[in-house]
């Protein structure tokens, strides 16, 4: 593969990714005026969940989960529908989109200073940029 197609591929999916996480939260703003929020936030991981679950069968990745995987998923599960995209869905009624998004880029952030806060691991220059950007 050359570099410019190399690039190509690369910048692609990045549009792509901005286009799709970016427009997660306008999407958002409308269905909680219509869909009770927390009722929007489980059908959301529903959907990802099953999505992800029929690439794992196709894909042939799919292993069978260990007890202690079906407790770490149900508890980092209930945090998520919660705490991170609960609350972000019972915001979004009063939050214009644009904070919503803002808001959510923040946790890479907050997860580099709370690794370097909390555990002593400062971060590489890479990791800080990365983090900001």
């Amino acid at each position: 593969m050359n570099q410019q197609n190399h690039q190509l591929k690369i910048w692609a999916g990045l549009i792509t990714l901005y286009l799709v996480w970016g427009s997660t939260y306008l999407a958002l703003r409308f269905v909680v005026e219509t869909v009770p929020s927390m009722m929007a936030s489980g059908f959301r991981n529903l959907i990802a969940g099953i999505i992800l679950f029929t690439f794992s069968i196709i894909s042939k990745k799919y292993q069978k989960p260990t007890r202690k995987m079906l407790v770490t998923s149900i508890f980092t599960g209930f945090l998520m529908l919660t705490f991170g995209n609960g609350l972000f869905t019972i915001a979004a009624k009063w939050m214009p989109s644009s904070y919503s998004a803002l808001f959510s880029a923040l946790g890479s952030v907050i997860l580099v200073s709370l690794l370097w806060i909390i555990n002593h691991e400062k971060p590489k220059p890479k990791v800080l940029a990365g983090a900001f950007l």
